[in-house]
């Protein structure tokens, strides 16, 4: 190793690098002394680590602006403070030390081990690293990464303010995070003589990137020969979502909304209108009504799950001998009833629910309850439907049948 004069830059960097490589160490549980203990050429490059190098950077046509940099500042917090699972142990360490340091001392350690030159206690000491192999500490850093990069274009995007996506470019061990932004498109469509605002859907999707969405005529059981249609949300309907799905926060709202459009369950009403299901992974959490308008298709409205129209809500009035005035009063056409409630813990509510489809709701509690908002829901339900004498029907539950003429 070269002799450096004392304040010289080299050193000043090499004596950082040594800092950062330490704490690193610390994180992970291993003895930094084992340094002093480790080969001339290890040492030599565990002073010369540096970071890759993560960049950011702003796509200079990019149309909104500040969305672009609201979101790049949020990937530079994230890449500055993100925590990764070590494989193997419950501990963490954080983005930027597993993709500097670690990999950079990882890769000398790795080869002084196989070369025999490691002795049996730093050896041991190392394993925590040495187990890793190049393949997961790239695959950790890159899964993360990519996770970040779609909550930056779906949940940090609104069709009606900023559509933002994320673009990976890699060049060698350097990685480029490119932030792109598209303008919204509206429009106004008239019905019943005045102008409704309207939104053009879109969103980034990771097999072919940002996508303007639009229908072929075959999915909508029109004829061939016509055009696609593109696909717009009036402005309402982002303020009846986040209302009905309450409990979720509003950008997992949205996604769920971008997602379903972007990969549409439909039905065709009797009344010639289009369901579009809602989903979340658990399963269906309502429908998205809309029309064709002007060659467009304008989703006019959202309807909760269980709400007036659905096939489960009338599969729920009927197992529960109810009105649908009784089922709006004990809220059982809101999420947050199910959500927020003891309903799961009643095995003969349970059942209930999930005769008519809508076990999956009480699922969600584990992922959006709130445990200061949970309470004694199924008591009042019982009490009000004066369980279980005679307001429940026994025998099998009703199918859940195609969906009639909208509400």
């Amino acid at each position: 190793m070269r002799t450096l004069r004392k304040g010289s830059k080299d050193r000043d960097r090499q004596l950082r690098s040594r800092q950062r490589l330490l704490a690193l160490l610390d994180k992970l549980g291993i003895d930094p002394s084992v340094i002093r203990t480790l080969p001339e050429r290890l040492r030599h490059i565990v002073y010369d680590v540096r970071s890759p190098g993560i960049t950011i950077e702003l796509d200079p046509g990019a149309a909104g602006v500040e969305a672009c940099r609201a979101a790049a500042g949020y990937l530079e917090e994230w890449l500055a403070k993100g925590m990764l699972p070590v494989p193997g142990t419950d501990r963490q360490i954080c983005v930027a030390d597993f993709a500097g340091p670690l990999r950079s001392f990882w890769s000398a350690a790795y080869a002084l081990q196989t070369a025999g030159k490691l002795d049996a206690r730093a050896a041991a000491a190392l394993k925590p690293i040495l187990d890793l192999t190049p393949a997961q500490i790239i695959d950790a850093i890159f899964d993360a990464m990519h996770a970040q990069q779609f909550y930056i274009s779906q949940c940090c995007s609104r069709l009606d303010s900023n559509l933002c996506y994320v673009e990976s470019v890699n060049h060698g061990c350097r990685h480029r995070l490119v932030v792109h932004a598209a303008r919204p498109k509206a429009r106004e469509f008239k019905l019943d003589g005045k102008p409704r605002p309207a939104h053009r859907a879109g969103g980034f999707f990771s097999n072919c990137g940002f996508v303007w969405l639009e229908y072929a005529p075959q999915l909508l059981d029109l004829p061939d020969a016509r055009p696609h249609l593109p696909v717009f949300v009036q402005r309402h309907v982002f303020r009846r979502l986040t209302e009905r799905l309450s409990a979720a926060h509003q950008s997992i709202a949205h996604l769920m909304m971008v997602s379903s459009l972007g990969s549409p369950e439909i039905t065709r009403g009797s009344d010639g209108k289009i369901w579009i299901a809602c989903k979340h992974p658990v399963g269906p959490l309502g429908y998205f009504v809309a029309d064709v308008v002007d060659d467009c298709v304008l989703v006019k409205s959202f309807l909760f799950l269980t709400m007036t129209g659905t096939p489960q809500h009338r599969a729920l009035r009927k197992r529960l001998a109810a009105q649908s005035r009784d089922i709006e009063y004990l809220g059982l056409d809101q999420l947050d009833t199910y959500v927020n409630s003891d309903l799961a813990d009643d095995p003969q509510l349970s059942k209930i629910f999930g005769d008519c489809g809508l076990s999956h709701l009480l699922q969600l509690r584990e992922h959006w309850g709130d445990a200061k908002k949970i309470g004694a829901q199924a008591a009042e339900i019982r009490k009000y439907l004066r369980m279980p004498e005679r307001r429940v029907m026994a025998g099998v539950a009703p199918r859940v049948k195609s969906i009639p003429q909208a509400a």
